[in-house]
């Protein structure tokens, strides 16, 4: 099917939109930048086949996220049946922050979830999905869900280094005593 040039349009400024966005959950989620990009760009040559129907949801941008998301789980999946010794996901050193007295890095934090926490951390604080939908994405319970978010949060607990003085923790109470 060939769009219209104002469809062509659309579609080329709800990619410009997202597309910096989708790179980076999924580069959190797989933990490749390359593999990143590949799954956004599959995930959008997806949409463009449906785009005169997806343009009109309510969210065009929680279809991509949810198809992104089960492309990576899928080349997960495949790349797990195709190894034959085992290796792990990402790196899971940690690179020295730029500025570590001023940037708490997340990223490099995450890196130290297991996958399975990390894809839980990443479809329901990240894209904001609730229990029930990131259970839906990863092919499991809802109570598997909050168990790896559980497990998530105490491990990321543990790896935060201490605020200083008139920093607070995250429940807003101030760490002095």
């Amino acid at each position: 099917m060939r769009l219209s040039p104002q469809e062509e349009q659309r579609a080329e400024e709800f990619y410009l939109a997202v597309i910096p966005r989708l790179i980076a959950m999924l580069y959190v989620f797989t933990g490749s930048r390359d593999d990143a990009e590949d799954i956004a760009q599959e995930a959008f040559v997806r949409m463009l086949k449906r785009w005169g129907h997806i343009n009109r949801y309510d969210s065009p941008e929680a279809w991509i996220r949810l198809v992104a998301t089960r492309l990576a789980l899928t080349r997960r999946r495949n790349l797990t049946r195709q190894r034959t010794a085992p290796s792990v996901d990402i790196d899971t050193e940690p690179a020295v922050p730029q500025d570590p007295s001023q940037r708490l890095d997340l990223e490099q934090l995450v890196r130290h979830l297991s996958r399975e926490q990390r894809e839980a951390v990443v479809l329901h604080y990240l894209c904001d999905l609730s229990i029930q939908e990131t259970a839906n994405s990863l092919g499991t319970t809802p109570s598997a869900v909050k168990n790896r978010l559980l497990r998530a949060r105490d491990q990321l607990a543990r790896l935060m280094p201490s605020p200083g003085p008139g920093l607070q923790d995250w429940k807003g109470t101030d760490h002095h005593g």
